[in-house]
């Protein structure tokens, strides 16, 4: 690929739309083999608002599997009190953590009204035990903010809301997390 021609706006708007489709398309591949966020797509994109433990967080569209309601997992060894155990998904064992350990609240007990956030990261083989996911929000990509340094690692960037900022979730620190807790 030359350099096109500066008085080629179309062409020069052209290659960009494509270099950012490939751009997406490879950081997609990363965040499938657990490496990294789903990039967040176009100029808005949604959001599922998710609960849990008094956490309050967003986790983009594009991370989310699929959402049921609350199964006990089989506990497993860890000491990561955020792990809470795995589930069978059609033969796909996925690990569950609570939403509200990753902030470092206490684990409460799982409830049957609760759910089960299954997360596109790492195979899917990753889900959140949340107390509610509860509205879909459309967010203009020009909103997001970076967390702050001091903010709770779990977060990839926060989102203006009337009510005050909400987190975005990192589907990959989420990922991460497991990794370092597996033995």
């Amino acid at each position: 690929m030359g350099e096109p021609a500066a008085d080629d706006p179309e062409r020069l708007r052209d290659e960009l739309e494509q270099l950012r489709a490939r751009a997406h398309a490879l950081a997609a591949a990363l965040a499938r083999a657990g490496q990294g966020d789903v990039p967040l797509p176009g100029p808005t994109f949604d959001v599922l608002a998710l609960g849990a433990e008094g956490v309050e967080v967003f986790v983009p569209l594009v991370d989310v599997a699929e959402v049921v309601l609350a199964a006990w997992p089989t506990a497993q060894a860890s000491a990561d009190p955020a792990i809470l155990g795995t589930l069978d998904f059609g033969g796909t064992l996925v690990t569950v953590v609570s939403l509200g350990g990753l902030f470092d609240r206490v684990v409460t007990p799982m409830r049957a009204s609760d759910r089960i956030v299954r997360l596109r990261t790492h195979g899917g083989r990753v889900a959140l035990h949340v107390e509610s996911a509860h509205d879909v929000f459309t967010i203009e990509r020009a909103d997001v903010r970076p967390a702050p340094h001091d903010a709770p690692p779990a977060l990839r960037a926060l989102v203006p809301r009337p009510s005050g900022p909400v987190g975005l979730l990192s589907s990959a620190v989420v990922a991460r997390r497991l990794d370092e807790a597996a033995p």
